[in-house]
């Protein structure tokens, strides 16, 4: 289960993962690429909700009083 986390303050965005984690999330980004690429435009949605394809944690792993875990992470991939 990956971690996104935000830092409101500065705008970075970190994401917490062991490498098979990444490893799942290129695999998820490459597929995304691929249904725009065939589409003309894609757009998916990874959660911390249930049933999420690749789960978002809800829980920060990083400094939790800097940054926060967000709960929702929108992919847009378009040919235009």
């Amino acid at each position: 289960m990956i971690t996104v986390e935000i830092d409101p303050k500065s705008n970075e965005a970190v994401i917490h993962a062991d490498p098979i984690e990444l490893r799942e999330f290129a695999k998820k980004l490459w597929a995304i690429s691929e249904k725009a690429e065939a589409q003309g435009k894609h757009i998916e949605r990874l959660s911390t909700k249930a049933g999420s394809e690749i789960p978002l944690s809800p829980t920060p792993r990083g400094d939790s009083k800097k940054y926060r875990a967000i709960k929702q992470l929108t992919l847009s991939s378009s040919t235009s």
